[in-house]
């Protein structure tokens, strides 16, 4: 789900969330120096653009990185501690960090594609740890890309919260027996 008013539950005793990100090429020619940057939910986040740092995600908890799987050969991914870590062509801002980290316990991993077909896709999972969640916390995460001679682009942020069911019983007028 694209649409962040539609909520993905997850069970109340979660720990963590895997995600799947795809990158595709919608374009008509080939697409060169690819990169895409996911900075993982926390609370008080916002989007990763310069036209989307001041929009608030949503979040109220935060996420770790525990693992990735599933990488194409092509795709190259790199780590960082930071929420806020440098992100060449789609924020000018100020940030803080590198992308030297190790991937477990990574606040936010760039995937970068040297080359991507028309029409062509790459796609790979992860699987984050929240951090200090309970019931009803939110989590909500997007992907920024760019690629040469084109423009950044991030959809819209897609929001899992761990779900708590309230269970109620209501006797009848028949009871007792």
């Amino acid at each position: 789900s694209a649409d962040p008013t539609v909520i993905v539950g997850v069970e109340p005793t979660a720990t963590s969330i895997k995600y799947r990100v795809t990158i595709t090429n919608s374009w008509t020619a080939q697409a060169n120096n690819v990169v895409a940057y996911d900075v993982l939910p926390y609370s008080g986040d916002a989007g990763l653009t310069d036209t989307s740092s001041l929009v608030p995600r949503g979040s109220s908890v935060k996420e770790n990185l525990v693992t990735a799987s599933g990488v194409p050969g092509d795709v190259s991914l790199a780590y960082s501690t930071s929420t806020n870590p440098p992100r060449p062509g789609v924020y000018t801002g100020a940030t803080t960090g590198d992308w030297t980290a190790p991937a477990a316990g990574a606040s936010s991993l760039r995937a970068t594609i040297t080359s991507l077909a028309p029409g062509a896709s790459r796609s790979f999972t992860y699987e984050a740890a929240l951090s200090g969640g309970s019931a009803d916390q939110i989590a909500c995460n997007s992907v920024a890309g760019v690629a040469t001679s084109l423009s950044p682009v991030e959809p819209a942020p897609v929001c899992a919260t761990t779900q708590q069911a309230d269970l109620s019983v209501v006797a009848g007028s028949r009871f007792p027996l």
